[in-house]
């Protein structure tokens, strides 16, 4: 380290830095501006206050005096939210320059509610060249980005935004990364950083739970879209991609707790059947039906898994899932292999008689989606089961003759094949009103083992 202080003289007289090089110093208050400080610090001092106040009649006390600290007497009162000094210091013509913002900043209602209602006094010629010295200050420059509303969503603070909002206060909406407008550019150009810490102010800001629940009519709706746009932004804000990754993550654990808040099965299916406008609904004759999910199926498309896994949502689905059939998940494993082989033999008998009576019992429990699921799954083993039997008792010695006479097999097969058809034309047809049909996987399967069957046929 002395090699860095070889061309240094120890007796210059620049090696120590004076006071006056590092900061302006600031005038020296008077005895009495200092108890007047020292009074608004505490609420038993509000006659002490109230006398220096009166007998300022010529102007000697400053009342806008400021500590070592830089606080004046207005903030001293918020800070320790003395608000009956603060109440007299406000009538008394005190400046409150960012009172508004340090009584959000600390969060201290009371003195909110004074400044919101305080209508300070205006004199009939009001000077610029004062105006334009506040707005020239530096310390006054350090607040100008910060609006009352921005810094009580970054508290959070539930009841100073529902003071600030009744007061019609207005929110800056963020413009879009790319944005090429001549105030984004202006802004861009004399300071980048500022302008991209704004724009992530604002939707710190946007991403406030209570600020959500207080502007928006479809809450969980608005968390949704925050957060793929707030994953989309962290993608292109690199420099600040922790910063949104979190904010996503935020929107997303709010859905959450929104969920977590249904008290019965009942509040609980309409939150997640809730339609909105915005919503893409599936028209597949769903919206006849009670349960559409359709707040469900915009959070997968969202991407909103802690919605989705949620405990509230995954035993809603399990009763959907169940529907008639809830006693299954309580039986012994024996029942349950012995209630599914069952279905999986008796699938004909059961689809006959859903086809004739839909809305007995017995209807009711074969609609249920996991009964539907195993008859489904039985009857494609069973095609399977048809084709390879088909293999089988297929006659070698015929090949070269213009083929055998159609067997029983046969007519089960295309049997099997005209019934899927129809069902297949049937979802197809609801399909079309809103969705364009998605081709089905297993469809395309089952035709290529049909092809292969016939093809090894005329071989």
């Amino acid at each position: 380290m002395a090699a860095l202080y070889q061309g240094a003289d120890a007796s210059s007289p620049d090696k120590f830095l004076a006071l006056k090089d590092v900061r302006e110093v600031k005038e020296e208050t008077t005895l009495d501006e200092k108890l007047y400080l020292l009074a608004c610090e505490k609420a038993s001092d509000y006659y002490m206050v109230k006398k220096l106040l009166e007998e300022n009649r010529h102007g000697e006390l400053n009342i806008n005096c400021v500590d070592v600290l830089g606080r004046d007497a207005v903030t001293i009162a918020i800070e320790n939210e003395n608000l009956d000094i603060l109440q007299l210091l406000l009538d008394h013509g005190c400046q409150a320059t960012d009172a508004l913002l340090v009584a959000i900043d600390s969060e201290v209602v009371g003195a909110v509610d004074i400044l919101l209602n305080h209508r300070p006094r205006r004199s009939s010629k009001p000077s610029i060249a004062k105006l334009m010295q506040r707005i020239q200050n530096p310390e006054y420059s350090t607040t100008m980005d910060v609006a009352p509303v921005i810094l009580a969503a970054h508290r959070n603070n539930y009841e100073i935004l529902t003071m600030l909002l009744k007061q019609d206060i207005s929110l800056p909406r963020p413009h879009a990364v790319g944005c090429e407008c001549t105030l984004c550019n202006a802004k861009n150009k004399k300071d980048s950083l500022r302008h991209s810490r704004f724009r992530l102010d604002i939707y710190r800001c946007l991403s406030s739970p209570s600020l959500i629940m207080l502007t928006e009519e479809d809450p969980i709706l608005r968390a949704f879209e925050l957060s793929a746009d707030l994953k989309e932004l962290s993608l292109v804000e690199v420099e600040f991609r922790n910063d949104y990754e979190e904010l996503a993550k935020q929107c997303k654990m709010f859905a959450k707790d929104l969920l977590a808040q249904a008290r019965n099965s009942r509040e609980l299916e309409v939150i997640l059947n809730h339609t909105s406008s915005e919503d893409h609904v599936d028209k597949r004759g769903l919206l006849e039906e009670r349960m559409n999910l359709s707040r469900l199926k915009l959070a997968i498309k969202y991407n909103q898994k802690e919605f989705v896994a949620q405990s509230n949502c995954q035993q809603f689905l399990n009763t959907v899932w169940f529907g008639e059939t809830a006693s299954y998940r309580r039986k012994h494993t024996c029942l349950k292999i012995a209630t599914v082989l069952s279905v999986t033999v008796l699938w004909p008998l059961l689809s006959v008689c859903y086809l004739l009576v839909p809305r007995s019992r017995v209807g009711q429990i074969i609609h249920t989606p996991f009964v539907k699921f195993i008859i489904h799954s039985a009857s494609y083993l069973t095609f399977l089961l048809l084709l390879n039997l088909y293999s089988l008792v297929y006659n070698e010695g015929m090949k070269n003759t213009m083929g055998p006479a159609l067997e029983m097999i046969d007519y089960l097969l295309i049997l099997w094949i005209i019934v899927s058809g129809c069902h297949t034309f049937y979802r197809a047809t609801k399909v079309s009103i809103g969705f364009q049909a998605a081709p089905d996987l297993n469809e395309n399967l089952k035709l290529k083992c049909i092809e292969k069957v016939w093809v090894e046929r005329e071989v």
